[in-house]
């Protein structure tokens, strides 16, 4: 407004002194611009306008008395509106981020760079102007921070750096760490904090705008982030049984990806998985023999849920992955569990029911026979029947399903009819082989038998009948025979069974599974 007002008095003027020289109009001109013009203060951070009093509007009116004291006449016109101020040149947009080329030591207006460029989301252009005159000041001082600025960087090593816009301060291997990694210009983004110790008192720590990174004298430092972050939080980040990280992320063949630490190892499947930990020690050492530093593909694949002590009182271990389980106590050291047999124990009741804990791996033999020995017995699972029958396809072709009747050996178990006591049990299930119709089911039918005093078999009366089977195999994918089962005296035991795919010729045929002889008592 004063600006305008300036201009109208000094147009006012020229008009009314037609007879004024052409020195003494541009004089007076000059005078009048010298104080609309604003003046800067170097050491503040906003341009503002000088408090020199401007002169005051021109009114129209029949006379003038202007500095010389001589009236003159005037016009009762209008001023015409004052000429806009140049436009300012477009601010560059934020591309790969570079240090700045000669910060400014203190704040200058118009000649910042936030002034050229855009700042980035998260940053105001306070953050950035602050930024910029930590620049210069580390650039002044060596990378060196100034004594106000504290002196907890220095432990985790000398020499610091600023990246614009962020006003932090990243330090010594930290700083190495992030400059590795590309610095801003990499996963992590900007730092959000200055270097802070951690609640050990020893390691250290700085955060960055997708995660920290983290240094102790031991391991070195190292980026903890998405998911492995949320998966060591949940363990109590340092302070938990993984400790320190030791390696960055590493990628696998497979795309995978799993993290080192003191105390064990993070593994995340896929990107933003949730992740699961693993505890150095005799389950890991198990793990890594089937492969498990690249489990794409392996034996057992991926963990899928954290390694864990089991009831009543820890001492045992458990880790569960994609395609089984390994099990560890002092007593019986770390064996791997999977498949058929996996699923029987499930049944009988993990480590708590009969079989107790695993004491060896699992074994294979004839008919696709796997054996493995636990603590108080051993289970056995084989194939009792193969079958065959042809369908025709959605397009027409004649295709053979083969299929297997696969059972395990009648066992005891505490689980079942008899749930305060002993069970004689068996189990049936199918498994499609070869060219079987996406999403084939079966009724499976199991009836428990054994053998009396004069060597017949007898029905126990306790007929299984599962009507929609899917092929597998797993604890809900197959019939389950039981019978409660008391005494001393040993009883030979069996299995009927009938497996017949829904909506297949295929006919009823009854089979008979392995013999077994136990006492119950």
């Amino acid at each position: 407004m004063r600006l305008h007002q300036q201009r109208s008095s000094r147009r006012a003027r020229f008009r009314a002194s037609v007879g004024l020289s052409t020195a003494a109009i541009l004089l007076v001109v000059g005078a009048a611009t010298s104080t609309a013009e604003p003046t800067s203060d170097p050491t503040h951070p906003r341009a503002t306008t000088s408090t020199t009093t401007s002169p005051r509007a021109a009114t129209p009116t029949s006379q003038q008395v202007p500095e010389d004291g001589v009236a003159r006449s005037t016009t009762n016109s209008t001023a015409p509106a004052p000429a806009q101020a140049p436009a300012q040149p477009p601010k560059s947009k934020p591309g790969r981020w570079k240090p700045t080329d000669n910060p400014n030591r203190r704040v200058m207006p118009g000649k910042m760079r936030s002034d050229r460029e855009e700042i980035p989301e998260g940053y105001t252009k306070d953050d950035a102007d602050r930024a910029e005159v930590m620049e210069a000041e580390l650039k002044a001082n060596g990378g060196r921070k100034p004594e106000s600025a504290g002196t907890a960087a220095f432990i985790a090593g000398e020499g610091c750096s600023v990246y614009w816009p962020a006003p932090y301060y990243v330090c010594g291997a930290i700083r190495v760490k992030y400059d590795s990694l590309g610095g801003p210009n990499s996963f992590l983004l900007w730092p959000t904090s200055e270097e802070l110790t951690n609640p050990d008192g020893y390691g250290k720590r700085s955060h960055f705008q997708n995660g920290p990174i983290y240094w102790s004298g031991a391991t070195g430092a190292h980026p903890v982030v998405n998911s492995f972050l949320n998966r060591w939080g949940i363990h109590g980040y340092e302070a938990g049984w993984l400790k320190y990280p030791t390696t960055d992320e590493i990628l696998l063949p497979d795309g995978g990806r799993r993290q080192e630490f003191e105390g064990g190892v993070i593994y995340v499947a896929f990107q933003n998985a949730i992740g699961s930990a693993l505890r150095n020690g005799a389950i890991r050492e198990k793990y890594n023999s089937v492969g498990g530093l690249e489990p794409g593909g392996t034996l057992l694949g991926y963990p899928i849920q954290d390694q864990i002590g089991l009831p009543p009182d820890n001492q045992g271990q458990m880790a569960r992955f994609q395609n089984g389980v390994i099990y560890w106590s002092s007593e019986t050291g770390a064996h791997i569990v999977q498949g058929e047999i996996l699923a029987r124990w499930e049944d009988s009741g993990y480590e708590q029911g009969t079989f107790g804990y695993p004491i060896g791996e699992q074994t294979t033999g004839p008919n696709n026979r796997y054996t493995q020995s636990f603590q108080y017995g051993t289970i056995e699972v084989y194939t009792l029947f193969t079958h065959q029958f042809e369908y025709e396809d959605a397009a027409g072709i004649i295709k053979l399903c083969v299929f297997a009747g696969r059972a395990d050996r009648v066992h005891i178990s505490t689980w079942g009819q008899n749930p305060t006591g002993k069970t004689a049990s068996g189990h049936a299930w199918w498994v499609a082989i070869k060219d079987c119709k996406p999403m084939t089911t079966a009724t499976v039918t199991a009836q428990l038998q054994y053998k009396n005093s004069s060597g017949d078999w007898v029905d126990r009366g306790d007929l299984a009948v599962a009507t929609k089977v899917y092929p597998g195999g797993g604890s809900g994918q197959r019939a389950a025979a039981n019978g409660p089962c008391n005494g001393t005296s040993s009883t030979t035991w069996r299995v009927e069974i009938d497996v017949d795919v829904n909506g297949s010729p295929d006919a009823p045929n009854k089979e008979y599974g392995q013999e077994n002889t136990f006492a119950c008592g």
